[in-house]
């Protein structure tokens, strides 16, 4: 039998600037707390088998502090609006999904969460968008972000990997991930879209719709035990389509 009790103050300080009506600044900080709990799927509490000292049934509390500078913009004679957001957050007691396969574990182990001690991630994401004219619209997006687990001694290690004897901790059987980037986080990702929709007239009223899409992101690791052979590659994703609307009677066709 378990049980468990937090409290927690959440705070946020927010400010806001209008210099005019096309330009409006935030600046704000809070602090956030996701709680605690127990690992349905875990077995052991404390014992010494196999090298696992700590209770593998309870995680603590993540309390994350968060900073953001945000800008939003009307351009163009509020034709096109333009939203850039500066973000860091740090986080302690990071809340991470793993996997562990100890041995004399048959199948595919355990999966429960473990505590990252310190972990961050900052970055810059802006977002514009643009009606050009009365028939085409364009919208692009661009994000940078830079992540760390500053320090996770209990990291998830890959199949088949013990634990390198050189990670700075030999006493501690799962793998040290301190220093490294979380996965499925690129580190530059972006779009680039352009839209028509453009009534014709010689076409019954019927809207001639047409687009084009190009996507892209860098590098990434794929899988939460870091495995660089799980790293995809940067890539670019491209797509397109045209099409016919009728508005009045409410039907599409769009190859």
């Amino acid at each position: 039998r378990r049980s468990r009790e937090e409290s927690n103050l959440q705070p946020k300080v927010s400010l806001n600037w209008q210099p005019n009506d096309d330009v409006s600044i935030f600046l704000h900080w809070e602090k956030g707390f996701k709680g605690g709990g127990f690992n349905a799927f875990a077995f052991r509490e404390g014992t010494s088998d196999v090298g696992f000292e700590a209770d593998d049934l309870v995680y603590e509390e993540e309390i994350a502090e968060n900073i953001g500078l945000d800008f939003k913009l009307w351009l163009f004679d509020r034709t096109a609006n333009l939203n850039v957001s500066f973000f860091r957050q740090y986080a302690e007691d990071f809340q991470v999904l793993i996997r562990e396969n100890p041995p004399g574990t048959i199948g595919l182990g355990t999966s429960r969460v473990v505590n990252a001690e310190e972990a961050y991630s900052q970055g810059v994401e802006a977002d514009f968008l643009w009606l050009a004219n009365d028939w085409l619209t364009v919208n692009a997006s661009l994000g940078v972000l830079d992540t760390e687990f500053v320090q996770f001694s209990d990291g998830e290690c890959p199949v088949g990997q013990g634990d390198p004897a050189d990670d700075g901790d030999p006493d501690n059987p799962r793998c040290n991930q301190s220093g490294k980037s979380f996965p499925f986080a690129p580190e530059y990702s972006g779009a680039l879209s352009l839209r028509i929709n453009k009534p014709v007239e010689w076409l019954g009223g019927l809207t001639f719709t047409a687009g084009a899409l190009v996507e892209f992101e860098a590098d990434q690791l794929l899988d939460v035990d870091l495995d660089e052979a799980k790293r995809q590659d940067a890539f670019e994703r491209y797509k397109a389509d045209i099409g016919l609307r009728d508005d009045l009677r409410g039907w599409s066709l769009r190859f």
